[in-house]
Order: structure tokens, then C-alpha cells, then sequence
């Protein structure tokens, strides 16, 4: 995650934002102690392609600084 986040930054880019699945709260989880917040939730329907199942969840961070 730190390596993502350094090559944002060296980048240019002042932001960033995650997909998961609404059921991986460890995914939830290390997103926000990385500094990232909700944005929006998708419901998507039950599907025997996708491994998670409920939402698809946006969690974004506007300054890339580490924690």
C-alpha cells in the first residue's frame, strides 16, 4: 500500500481512491488507517462470477500523506 501511495505521490497525483467489497472489512479496515473515507456504496447484485457479495464500496484520500 506505502509503495502505491509513493508512486502517486511522485506522480503528481494529490489523491487517491479504493475499490472493495463491502463484506472485506480488513480491506476497510487498512484503507482507513491509511487516511482513506467512505465515498459511496453500489449495491451489486449477487453473481456466482464475483466473490464478494453486497456492495461495492469507494473509499478515497485527498492528500497523500502516510500515517
Amino acid at each position: 500500500m506505502e509503495w502505491a501511495m509513493e508512486q502517486a505521490k511522485a506522480g503528481g497525483f494529490s489523491g487517491s481512491v479504493q475499490m472493495y467489497g463491502a463484506d472485506n472489512l480488513a480491506a476497510r479496515a487498512l484503507f482507513e488507517k491509511q487516511g482513506f473515507r467512505p465515498q459511496t456504496a453500489i449495491e451489486v447484485p449477487e453473481h456466482v462470477g464475483l466473490s464478494h457479495v453486497g456492495a461495492a464500496c469507494c473509499m478515497s484520500q485527498q492528500s497523500l500523506t502516510f500515517v
